[in-house]
């Protein structure tokens, strides 16, 4: 991102302009929009992925293995 980038008078420049730009933030693309609208049946309050290279996500109903999950996560990414 540039000076110019951020310093651009524009409804979407969020250095400008407080608060969310208008409209979509990102694409999610076919898949993700896919499981969206025809999510997984189960019990599962919660999902983390916990290996991003392997695409591994986890679901839980309980937030103790929530947690545990979310450590998984940390120690993936090397924060721990």
């Amino acid at each position: 991102m540039s000076e110019k980038d951020i310093t651009m008078r524009s409804p979407c420049n969020t250095y400008f302009r407080p608060g969310p730009p208008p409209g979509l933030v990102a694409n999610p693309g076919k898949r993700t929009s896919a499981v969206v609208l025809q999510p997984d049946r189960g019990d599962w309050f919660w999902c983390v992925t916990t290996d991003l290279e392997h695409r591994i996500t986890k679901f839980t109903d309980t937030e103790s293995e929530f947690v545990r999950y979310r450590e998984e996560l940390d120690i993936y990414l090397g924060r721990r």
